[in-house]
Order: C-alpha cells, then sequence, then structure tokens
C-alpha cells in the first residue's frame, strides 16, 4: 500500500504479507538491483469491481540501470514503481493520500 502525505508527497510504502494458514510457505529472499537487470515476460491481469473475468494480457519489460532508478526494492523479493507526487484529488484515506488515479482520471502508466 502507498501512502502519501496530506500534501501529497510520499510518505511510506507498506507491504502486507499473506501466507496461507498451515502452508510452509517462506519468504523470499530481497532481491538485489543486479538481479532484476535484463528482459522479464508475464502476463498482466486487470480485474475490475463489476467484471467478473480477468482482462488478460501478455507483457514484456525491459530494466536497465536507468529504468532501476525509478525502483524500490521490497523486502520479499519484489520491486514496485509509485509517483512520489500524488494531486491532492487522490484518495483520502486515515488522514493521508493514498495512490489513485490522476487527475485526468487514468492511471500511472505502465513500466
Amino acid at each position: 500500500m502507498q501512502l502519501y502525505s496530506p500534501d501529497g508527497r510520499f510518505d511510506q510504502l507498506v507491504l502486507i504479507r499473506e501466507f496461507r494458514a498451515g502452508s510452509d510457505a517462506a519468504e523470499a529472499a530481497p532481491a538485489s538491483a543486479e538481479q532484476l537487470l535484463g528482459r522479464w515476460q508475464g502476463q498482466s491481469a486487470t480485474i475490475s469491481a463489476d467484471w467478473h473475468e480477468a482482462d488478460t494480457s501478455d507483457v514484456q519489460l525491459e530494466l536497465g540501470h536507468a529504468e532501476l532508478e525509478a525502483l524500490r526494492l521490497l523486502p520479499d523479493g519484489g520491486f514496485v514503481r509509485l509517483p512520489e507526487q500524488v494531486s491532492q484529488g487522490g484518495l483520502r484515506a486515515g488522514g493521508r493520500l493514498a495512490a489513485g488515479p490522476g487527475p485526468d482520471g487514468a492511471p500511472d502508466p505502465p513500466l
């Protein structure tokens, strides 16, 4: 979860870890920036509250040193790119701004 101060500046990132009860799942080791360099491919899924099926598509991502500058590494081995500033029109939650669509209603651009 991305939390922003009342003036719209990035404040903190909260990672919510979930494990299935009774499973022997272990947390992944933290990733290093060097491990993320190169070409990645996978599948993207967009799920809307009013649509029963996910809209899926194949995606590719090429990460070089310049792209790594904009990423924050997470303690579970993942990474996230987030805006350092959001508009005052963002969603309000507990006195802080939570990331939401931009001023034109469009989500952040893909990586």
